[in-house]
């Protein structure tokens, strides 16, 4: 009333548009919502506050995820001690003898289920897509005209600012591009409602009937579409917004009316096209109906959150954010000994709810010179934006992605170089003078010896179940879960003017079982199966002043297009394809977890069979090919690989979980506890290439690696596990080599024990000792050949082993099998080699020095290193 004074609120931030928009439309038709208005401008005095202490506070309760307080701040006023906040939300409250605050209520069961206009409010809900779904967002306020009057009962949803955006993800509120055209689908028996409302009880809406959806819907069709419009403009949107969310909810309230019977009423709903409405802005509206990051650059407005600017835009405000951290690390006390160094520059949420996070490491390149550039510097540089709320206008072609599995599309940009002091590696700034998402600022910025590694993915997972059953115990259960990640990385270099991009593409999907149990001791276990796609390309190619611009369009095309076909027909490449199936197994109990892996692999390699010089001579008009090389077809050469390895670890922390812990002390705990800690790994892999006709192999290797390590170890325990080990696995029953010792280092006598120490066994069989290796086991089935042979045991090739010789011998592709038969009869033939030689090598690999005893020497390969041994035992002290 005139006169009355108002409890005013002021909301900032991204919900201003939004949550102005949704009480409109609530309004509208009836419902209560708290009288709000959104103003561009308003004028706050801030009394005994300074601005500081106006902003800290600010920052202190309401925290930058989604308030930037210096955002809103348009002017102050020193002398008068106010400011002029831009993008507000007002809602008034009436004097407390008139209203009533009376708290939150329980959705579900309770007493307002027989209330019209508390079923339909989920045809509503649907309307605004509102998200933020909780008990503690409903409200039952008490109303009154007159002091003396009766309270009237106010039935609502009481913050409605996470809306108008995807009714799938939650943190879009105001998003236009995701706010879809339809809610509803009829499917005869029933319509269904595209609603996600989370975290309402699951039968909040159960008695909802179709006449209580159809009272609503009158009352929506009731609405002009101009009033609709109107609504937006007054929420503070710009006018392209406005005139998409007019077309979008007069779409939803059309598609309403006709699933639910009232198609003659709907049939009066004037939806403009998505023509019109590009023709009225082609800047900021596209032909697709989405508003591009265009607008948002011109009005700028701090609080719109569909459209985004460009990359450069998001690279710009990350680069201003890194040098300023920079600057602050100058005293910072240096010592060569403490390299590596790791150097945090930035984590933190900014404009758009984009993340921005970057890190510097600062090492010395050991195999360089003290007159080289030693200091080798990695800057990495993380670009996190939410998925499903984007839409740029990027290098000519729509960027949208919309998709309730996966929170955020990351970019990873990581620079290399390398710099002869320390100051100058600490002091860099060089990635100020190019742009990685501009091509041409590559060329003409990046120099030789720089690189930039560039890495963009996203990704989602589904079904896991948590079960806590009481302080004591605890339980996470996924039956199924299934997972898929796609990555793209690009690694671009100069060397000697001339420029080299490296591309990977790598899709990688999985499905996973797995329990985990928690009490006094963790007991878990799990099994995983994935599918890896990934495919290489590297091209190399020199500019010249005549192939310039055929240079830029084909590596332009490449990198953001996906377009390889300028790359691909004319310049040098080399090529890589790689699919791959491997089951994961794991089990740990405690200190100690175990896992194995097992898989088959095949690879395409392709490399350049002639040079087509005419070609491109014709293509670009040049004779200058020397550097940029044209190429004809490709020879392809078929690659099969069969992997098996296997790891224990054992770790201190593993003893701590949600009902063990050591409180404050565990980080001391566990690094006094460190000698504890021990890995051991064994692999085999092996290799073959296969003839062009795919009938047989024409090479073949085996590899295979022994590994351990330990955190701390003690005279008597080095001796056991490395000397002892290593040397027991190069022979299995020779005397010779028996008493020829394969490892004799001994440790120098002043030391008790060794930190940080890894050893590696590796060997290598090529196709002649692979064939002498199948011939010695088959002749050891053999008594009578395996006596002539010289081999004393006859057990080293059971019936088992036998059996899989002879199989893999026989197994030959015939020419009446189709290409695909014959590519999986060979993939088939190298897994029972795998598993013939996992089971002769026997438990933990204890029998691989068989090689030793079947191989001639020059057919087989040995190394064997403990790293770092003589430095860590010869160091100046």
């Amino acid at each position: 009333k005139s006169g009355e004074s108002r409890s005013i609120k002021i909301r900032l931030g991204r919900q201003v548009h939004s949550g102005a928009l949704a009480s409109h439309l609530l309004r509208s038709v009836g419902y209560h919502a708290i009288p709000s208005a959104h103003r561009s401008r308003i004028k706050l005095y801030l009394g005994d506050h300074t601005l500081e202490s106006f902003l800290s506070e600010l920052t202190l309760r309401h925290g930058v995820s989604d308030v930037v307080p210096h955002a809103h701040i348009a002017e102050y006023n020193e002398t008068e001690n106010y400011v002029i906040l831009k993008n507000v939300l007002l809602e008034a409250y009436p004097e407390k003898k008139h209203y009533v605050r009376g708290g939150a209520f329980r959705t579900g069961r309770n007493g307002y289920r027989n209330r019209r206009e508390y079923r339909a409010f989920l045809l509503m809900a649907a309307l605004i897509s509102l998200n933020d779904t909780a008990d503690r967002q409903t409200s039952f306020d008490l109303f009154r005209e007159e002091k003396g009057e009766p309270w009237k009962p106010l039935l609502f949803h009481s913050d409605v600012g996470y809306s108008m955006g995807s009714y799938l993800i939650f943190d879009n509120m105001g998003a236009v591009n995701d706010y879809t055209d339809n809610m509803s689908r009829d499917k005869g028996d029933h319509v269904s409602i595209k609603w996600a409302y989370g975290s309402y009880k699951h039968d909040a809406f159960r008695n909802v009937t179709y006449a209580d959806a159809r009272w609503i819907i009158r009352r929506l069709l009731r609405l002009d579409s101009e009033k609709i419009y109107d609504m937006a403009i007054a929420s503070g949107f710009p006018v392209p917004v406005a005139l998409m969310y007019q077309r979008k909810i007069s779409s939803r309230i059309r598609n309403f009316g006709m699933d639910f019977g009232l198609t003659e009423l709907a049939q009066g709903i004037v939806v403009k096209t998505k023509a019109e409405l590009h023709q009225l802005y082609p800047e900021y509206i596209t032909p697709k109906g989405k508003i591009t990051y265009k607008l948002g650059r011109d009005i700028g407005d701090n609080s719109i959150y569909g459209p985004f600017p460009t990359f450069t835009d998001i690279w710009g405000i990350g680069v201003d954010l890194i040098s300023r951290q920079l600057d602050k690390k100058y005293d910072v006390k240096f010592n060569e000994t403490d390299l590596p160094v790791k150097i945090n520059l930035a984590n933190q949420e900014v404009k758009y709810n984009i993340k921005l996070g970057a890190n510097r490491t600062i090492k010395i390149n050991k195999e360089g010179t003290r007159d080289k550039n030693r200091y080798l510097v990695t800057d990495e540089y993380q670009i996190s934006i939410p998925v499903g709320a984007i839409d740029l206008d990027l290098f000519g072609q729509a960027f949208s992605v919309h998709t309730p599995l996966s929170a955020y599309r990351n970019y990873q940009i990581i620079f290399y170089s390398a710099h002869p002091t320390y100051w100058a590696a600490l002091s860099s700034r060089y990635f100020r003078r190019l742009n990685p998402f501009q091509l041409n600022s590559l060329k003409e910025n990046l120099k030789d010896g720089e690189g930039i590694h560039i890495i963009e993915s996203h990704g989602g997972a589904l079904g896991a179940l948590s079960v806590r059953a009481t302080n004591y115990f605890s339980a996470n259960f996924s039956p199924l879960k299934v997972s898929g990640d796609v990555k793209k990385e690009m690694f671009i270099t100069k060397d000697n003017g001339v420029l080299e991009i490296v591309v990977k593409d790598e899709s990688l999907y999985s499905t996973s079982s797995s329990i985990n149990l928690q009490a006094i001791l963790s007991l878990g276990a799990g099994i995983d199966r994935s599918n890896l796609t990934s495919k290489y390309r590297l091209y190399r190619a020199k500019e010249t002043e005549a192939n310039s611009e055929y240079v830029n369009a084909a590596f332009s095309d490449a990198i953001f297009r996906d377009n390889f076909w300028g790359l691909d027909e004319y310049f040098e490449q080399k090529s890589v394809e790689l699919a791959a199936k491997s089951v994961e197994k794991t089990f740990n109990f405690f200190f100690w977890k175990y896992s194995s892996q097992s898989g088959n692999e095949d690879l395409v390699v392709g490399v350049p069979q002639s040079i087509r010089a005419e070609d491109f001579e014709q293509e670009t008009g040049s004779t200058d090919y020397t550097n940029v090389v044209p190429t004809g077809e490709q020879t392809h050469y078929q690659v099969f690989r069969s992997k098996y390895s296997a790891s224990v670890n054992r770790a201190f922390d593993g003893v701590w979980n949600r009902q063990v812990n050591g409180g404050s002390y565990e980080g001391v705990i566990n690094w006094l506890m460190q000698g504890f800690d021990q890995s051991k790994s064994r692999s085999l892999v092996v290799e073959a290439i296969a003839t062009d006709d795919l009938s047989d192999f024409s090479d073949i290797r085996i590899r295979i690696v022994l590994s351990k390590f330990d955190r701390k170890i003690g005279r008597r325990d080095f001796e056991r596990n490395y000397v002892d080990y290593f040397s027991r696995h190069s022979y299995y029953q020779d005397p010779k080599l028996r008493g020829d010792p394969y490892f004799s280092y001994q440790l120098p006598a002043e030391f008790e024990a060794i930190y940080g120490i890894q050893g590696v066994m590796a060997w290598q069989v090529g196709p002649r000792g692979v064939a002498e290796l199948l011939e010695g086991l088959e002749k050891s089935h053999d008594p009578v050949a395996s006596q002539e042979g010289g081999i004393q045991n006859t057990q080293i090739c059971d019936d088992r082993c036998y059996r899989d010789i002879r199989s893999y011998k026989r197994t030959v592709a015939t020419p009446s099998l189709s290409r695909s038969d014959r590519k999986e009869l060979l993939k088939n033939k190298l897994e029972i080699l795998r598993k013939l030689l996992t089971h002769v090598f026997a438990y933990r690999f204890g029998r691989v020095g068989l090689i030793r005893e079947l191989v001639s020497e020059k057919n087989y390969w040995l190394v064997t290193e403990i790293e770092d041994l003589w430095e860590k035992t010869h160091q100046k002290r």
